[in-house]
């Protein structure tokens, strides 16, 4: 029996390594997360041929133009492509209107506050050294480099033989990348069973919306916007593209292929300048010229991927700024002359946005793929159509005409999308999840535990005003002072239980001790004075080491280096992102709980503001209306963040926004201040107060340490 009639083709094969892998990661879950570097590595190999094959293609296919020819293609036929560009990349910002509104709330990141190393620009467009530029991977230079190489070679006579060994390095890295293509449906099998064994709910259910939201923009692309442009400025009507390109369009969807699809669309092109009565002598001739020069260029099915970036974005709560549009317009154009799989990294690097983002990409890819290729069609044959137009002077443009286009097409088009912002939302439900966890935190192994509303009144009589380590150890009891809404440093969760970085941290100190521990309440403002008469030994609760109360109070060697901020209202945060901001700024009213110097200090500098001392950071979101911004560490108000989603978080843009944070005792116990300098040596050596800042400030605390679910280990019970 011949197995030579089950042969598939490579997109069968990878449909179905998309399948096989989809249930391998539902069967293994996490077990088979390490399948992710395999296929790290097929696409590696596969990116091996790119920037050569950019280099050879782009100065071999230039440098074989005449003068004339290459005159049309730079002048009228270039015109034309940044016209289709401009237009597609208008419909693709578009986009960010079909993400429904996301709670992007989150715990602190130390990258908030690390310094991000300079982009220099110069060495990503200007090839100084075009090997350098290939071996660090700068597209934009590269294509640079190989376009201005190729122009030069058009008027050279002695060519012919570059150009042969330029065709013939071409085709062999052609068919190198062909047979690597072959080995894509291992890379797809291997990242699809990792991503669909570790990846979350949450996570796949804003897959969906990028899934949603691309299939929406390649219709709109294909059957609306380019027709229209199309027959907006020119004889050709709407009707007989879509009736010429229906062929063309079903096989680029069914097979995900557009380069053998350049002859179909030639001929179609053909038809539709004789149908309509426009063909001369040149035409048939530049259209076949035309085609496969606008194939070897980005094509609008390419730059549609760039849409993945702004889901990156919108994803990771970091959306894409509108001062920053052109910057990514013509970042991604420049570095789709290669490969998406080298293009969509160094998107994402450009704009600050996870590089594990990419894994999410390639597995969406697959499903995409075939709607990429539906628009790559559609461009093509709108773009050899309406150049070979313009080159025959069949057009007619008019402002007019350009007005209806950009009101019933590219306006039609943001309705349709923006009305595919409610369709996404489905997917992803109104609930604060990432507030519910915080709020469920609680205290890894506690030591016996008695926390006070209040001030104990047989604490009052100033019995206890001397304590040292022997004091405590024969009472058998640690006396800690805490803020009770100091999140997430001292606060209280949803079960009434009184959690946080320096909580878990006291309840360390007790268990070194050997001793119970109990929590009195005090309040910053005069700290000074239950401690001093003793009323608890030390205080731990996200306190600020301040120079003022030196005199009065002992502060041990800092615990953690915090970061100044500004929170308020998530759509006011621009408002306060730098200091010029703050000097235009009219005026408005800054609150405070525990840095009320250096509001004074600020005060002094912008005379216009008002200022209010608050006791408690619940005050300032009581009352969202009095206040405008409130001075509180980044740490905090990340957490503050997330149980108050609305409201987010801006560092200032200078440079001495730190200040550090100990524990308090009184200042006659030098006995007690020195062994908590030592013993916050030993827990800062063994990692003990970096777990702890990584629980509570980084959010590790509240992410879910549960295995993903899998058939292997939760239905049929065959591994814990």
């Amino acid at each position: 029996m011949s197995f030579s009639h089950f042969r598939f083709s490579l997109s069968t094969v990878i449909l179905w390594a998309l399948f096989f892998g989809f249930l391998t990661g539902i069967f293994f879950g996490e077990m088979v997360g390490w399948m992710s570097w395999i296929g790290n590595a097929v696409i590696m190999l596969m990116q091996m041929t790119i920037l050569p094959y950019i280099v050879v293609s782009l100065i071999g296919g230039i440098g074989r133009l005449t003068k004339e020819h290459a005159k049309q293609m730079f002048s009228r036929a270039s015109l034309v492509m940044l016209a289709i560009w401009l237009v597609g990349m208008i419909v693709i910002l578009l986009t960010q209107f079909a993400f429904p509104a996301l709670e992007s709330a989150s715990f602190f990141s130390r990258s908030l506050v690390t310094p991000q190393a300079e982009v220099d620009f110069l060495s990503i467009y200007i090839p100084s050294n075009p090997f350098q530029s290939m071996a660090n991977g700068a597209i934009p230079a590269v294509v640079l480099f190989s376009i201005s190489l190729g122009v030069t070679l058009i008027s050279l006579k002695h060519k012919t033989s570059l150009l042969e060994s330029l065709g013939t390095l071409a085709e062999a890295l052609s068919k190198l990348n062909g047979a690597l293509v072959k080995t894509l449906p291992v890379s797809v099998f291997a990242l699809t069973a990792s991503a669909a064994g570790t990846l979350t709910l949450e996570q796949f259910g804003s897959l969906q919306v990028y899934l949603v939201s691309y299939l929406v923009l390649s219709l709109v692309l294909t059957f609306w916007v380019f027709p229209r442009m199309l027959a907006a400025i020119s004889p050709f009507k709407t009707g007989e593209v879509l009736a010429v390109s229906r062929d063309a369009l079903v096989t680029a969807f069914t097979t995900g292929n557009v380069f053998v699809l350049l002859p179909v669309l030639v001929e179609g092109a053909k038809r539709l300048f004789r149908k309509n009565r426009m063909r001369k002598e040149d035409t048939d001739y530049m259209l076949e010229v035309l085609m496969p020069i606008a194939y070897s260029f980005p094509n609008v099915g390419k730059l549609t991927v760039l849409m993945f970036v702004l889901f990156a974005g919108w994803f990771n709560g970091k959306s894409i700024e509108i001062t920053d549009m052109p910057l990514f317009s013509v970042s991604g154009v420049f570095s789709l002359f290669g490969s998406v799989n080298v293009a969509i990294p160094f998107m994402l690097d450009s704009f600050r946005l996870p590089a594990d983002m990419f894994e999410l990409f390639i597995i969406s890819n697959v499903l995409t793929g075939k709607f990429n290729s539906l628009v790559a069609a559609m461009q093509l044959l709108i773009f050899v159509l309406l150049s070979v137009a313009v080159i025959q002077d069949q057009v007619k443009i008019s402002l007019g005409r350009i007005v209806r286009f950009a009101l019933f097409g590219i306006g039609v088009s943001f309705i349709i999308l923006y009305g595919s912002r409610f369709v996404n939302g489905i997917f992803l439900g109104d609930d604060n999840k990432i507030g519910e966890q915080l709020s469920t935190m609680r205290v890894p192994d506690k030591v016996p535990e008695h926390v006070y509303a209040q001030i104990p009144k047989s604490y009052t009589g100033g019995e206890y005003a001397l304590t040292n380590i022997e004091v405590i150890k024969k009472r058998g009891v640690l006396r800690v002072g805490y803020s009770p809404t100091n999140v997430p440093f001292s606060f209280f969760n949803r079960d009434g239980q009184l959690v946080g970085f320096d909580i878990s941290l006291a309840h360390q100190l007790a268990r070194d001790l050997g001793v119970k521990v109990e929590f009195i309440p005090f309040v910053r403002d005069n700290l000074r004075i239950p401690l001093n008469k003793g009323y608890f030994d030390v205080a731990m609760s996200g306190i600020k080491l301040d120079v003022y109360d030196i005199q009065h109070m002992s502060f041990t060697k800092p615990v953690l280096e915090l970061n100044l901020s500004l929170m308020a209202m998530d759509y006011r945060l621009r408002e306060f992102d730098s200091m010029a901001k703050l000097r235009e700024h009219e005026g408005f009213t800054l609150a405070t709980v525990e840095h009320i110097r250096e509001l004074d200090l600020l005060q002094k500098r912008l005379p216009q503001i008002d200022t209010v001392a608050l006791t408690s950071y619940d005050e300032f979101f009581q009352e969202p209306e009095a206040y405008d911004a409130l001075l509180i560490s980044a740490e905090s108000g990340y957490a503050w963040s997330i149980l108050h989603p609305r409201y987010g978080v801006v560092l200032p843009t200078q440079q001495g926004n730190q200040f550090a944070t100990g524990y308090v005792v009184a200042k006659r116990n030098t006995d007690l201040l020195n062994m908590l300098n030592s013993w916050i040596t030993v827990k800062r050596a063994n990692g003990d107060i970096q777990s702890q800042y990584d629980f509570w400030i980084l959010g590790g605390g509240a992410v879910d340490k549960k295995p993903r679910w899998s058939v292997i280990r939760d239905l049929l019970h065959w591994v814990e």
